[in-house]
């Protein structure tokens, strides 16, 4: 971790969609946010934000996001 923190600082949550254990690393990338949702195995199912404004996500993600918590926050 060469570059200076973010504020937002960069952090990840854990939480549960369909059942199912997700993370969601969320970092400020220029002037806007920018989230990646993860499975258990860590692999890469949806973004949303960015400059570019990307949004691949179930329309209803985060709506349905059970149990919520922040699991890391960057310590810098």
């Amino acid at each position: 971790m060469t570059e200076p923190p973010q504020t937002p600082r960069s952090e990840i949550k854990q939480g549960f969609y369909n059942n199912n254990r997700i993370y969601v690393y969320s970092e400020k990338r220029g002037i806007s946010d920018f989230a990646i949702i993860l499975n258990s195995e860590c692999e890469y199912l949806c973004e949303i934000g960015g400059v570019g404004g990307t949004a691949n996500c179930p329309n209803n993600i985060f709506e349905n996001l059970k149990n919520l918590e922040l699991i890391w926050i960057d310590p810098r």
